[in-house]
């Protein structure tokens, strides 16, 4: 799951941008976001990283949000 949820991330562009700022939303964007909620409450729920993730989640359409979310999984992935 982890590296489908990689490989899904490297289609997500920005919904649009508010005075600049890009932000992200939509059906295909809400299933990844989910999908990684899914994967980290299952595989890490209760360690740091898991709950740093699902914290990020909570505000996912901003830029900043979904880039913990994907380098967090990237970690993840480097130490598998």
């Amino acid at each position: 799951m982890l590296d489908k949820l990689l490989e899904e991330a490297k289609s997500i562009k920005p919904a649009g941008e508010d005075y600049g700022v890009p932000y992200y939303g939509g059906v295909e964007y809400e299933k990844w976001v989910s999908k990684g909620i899914i994967f980290i409450e299952e595989a890490y729920g209760d360690k740091e990283i898991g709950k740093r993730f699902l914290r990020a989640s909570e505000n996912s359409s901003r830029k900043e949000s979904f880039e913990t979310m994907l380098g967090i999984l990237q970690s993840l992935k480097e130490f598998e």
